[in-house]
């Protein structure tokens, strides 16, 4: 969906119940779900929790898979924050993950395509960081501030 800006900060949302629950490090539940890193290659350097994950069919119709497999803490804050978003935008959360970029990993530049996206406000929040790390858009650096939910132009 086409917005006003590049990126643009919504609202901060309250992160510690979500960093208390977060996995650590070598935890077999960042690998669970690699259907993400398989489909888009500019994706491999990163792992993904997965709460909710919608796809567009070959018949047009949208499939939405609810995650059972994450703890219920975890589970519970990263839903709670998806609440805040449907809230703010008065819609519903299609997919809704955690994902993770490790140390001295990039991602590739892309441009991020599809109907799905072309139909729906992508937003992203930080819940740890370092001050190294750059969000680019249109050739233009940004640097996301945990705790801060933002809107990103797809």
């Amino acid at each position: 969906m086409r917005v006003t800006t590049a990126i643009n900060p919504l609202f901060d949302y309250p992160i510690d119940e979500i960093v208390t629950a977060l996995p650590g490090e070598f935890d077999p539940l960042w690998d669970a779900f690699q259907l993400r890193q398989r489909l888009f290659e500019v994706h491999e350097p990163t792992r993904s929790i997965v709460f909710k994950w919608a796809a567009t069919q070959p018949s047009g119709s949208q499939a939405v898979l609810v995650s059972s497999y994450t703890p219920s803490p975890l589970r519970d804050a990263v839903m709670a924050c998806g609440e805040s978003l449907a809230r703010a935008f008065s819609g519903t959360v299609t997919s809704l993950l955690l994902t993770e970029l490790q140390s001295g990993q990039r991602i590739a530049r892309h441009r991020d395509s599809g109907e799905l996206l072309e139909r729906t406000h992508r937003c992203h929040l930080p819940i740890v960081t370092n001050p190294d790390v750059r969000f680019l858009i249109d050739n233009r650096s940004y640097q996301l501030r945990t705790g801060t939910v933002y809107e990103v132009d797809n």
